[in-house]
């Protein structure tokens, strides 16, 4: 595994396993070697997922969601929407990018051994890397949503660059996450050198990271990131989320930077 491209380093080791700091914000990276979980998730999203299922987050950048933007009146506060001309908000990082509006397929949802065994694998990490960066007390982990993406080969669908915020601050909690976990990268067109590569935006940088069966990364919720267009040999597939934990300490941590090893 790979994590450098010349200098500097791109993922700093923080001390703690599978935990990394990326500028430095704090990213969980581990890849997954576990003998026939991807073929059976691949499977069973196969068999229970519609062909519109399939297509959830896709995006074209030429083209515009006539059908998501005429919804959004309905969704988003209605300063956002209406004919206020300037406002304030208490918090720094806004929402940013699309959104989408079919309701999630909730992949990890479904009753089945190896959902039960990746979902399992999920909030483990999460919870473990929420302790590597600090947090002592807090609530049992959970999955607020969930949607596994098929990228079609031949139609370079990405998804343009964007954040985990709520438009509705009142659905945010102190500590939320997003995630991804590759089932299938798809074998990347070798002429393609950016084909499918998913990018942070961080304090004017990007950091490239190469999408790899198995691979599950953990990030907060407002890190601007964006997957590049891809094309490929076969689908490119990988299982989305969104997570969160309520913070019960006393003491202010910044979400964002190490605390440093707890005791």
């Amino acid at each position: 595994m790979t994590l450098f491209r010349d200098s500097p380093q791109v993922l700093r080791p923080s001390g703690h396993e599978h935990v990394f700091e990326l500028a430095p914000i704090p990213l969980y990276y581990r890849l997954f070697d576990e003998p026939g979980l991807n073929e059976n998730l691949l499977r069973l999203a196969k068999s229970c997922l519609t062909d519109r299922d399939r297509q959830m987050g896709e995006e074209l950048p030429e083209l515009i969601d006539a059908h998501r933007e005429s919804k959004m009146r309905s969704y988003a506060p209605e300063y956002l929407v209406g004919t206020t001309d300037a406002w304030i908000e208490q918090r720094e990082n806004l929402p940013i990018g699309s959104h989408y509006w079919y309701p999630p397929n909730n992949f990890l949802a479904h009753h089945d051994p190896d959902v039960d065994k990746i979902r399992a694998t999920i909030l483990a990490a999460f919870s473990s890397t929420l302790r590597a960066i600090g947090y002592k007390d807090f609530s049992p982990p959970k999955i607020s949503e969930s949607w596994i993406q098929f990228y079609n080969p031949k139609s370079g669908h990405g998804h343009r660059l964007h954040s985990h915020t709520r438009y509705r601050k009142e659905e945010e909690t102190y500590i939320m996450w997003s995630g991804g976990y590759y089932l299938d990268d798809g074998q990347p067109l070798a002429d393609h050198i950016y084909s499918g590569k998913f990018v942070f935006n961080v304090r004017g940088y990007s950091y490239v990271i190469k999408p790899r069966p198995g691979l599950l990364m953990m990030w907060p919720n407002d890190i601007l990131h964006e997957a590049l267009p891809f094309y490929g040999h076969r689908d490119r597939v990988v299982l989305n989320f969104n997570l969160f934990a309520e913070f019960s300490g006393d003491r202010y941590l910044d979400r964002h930077h190490f605390a440093g090893p707890t005791k």
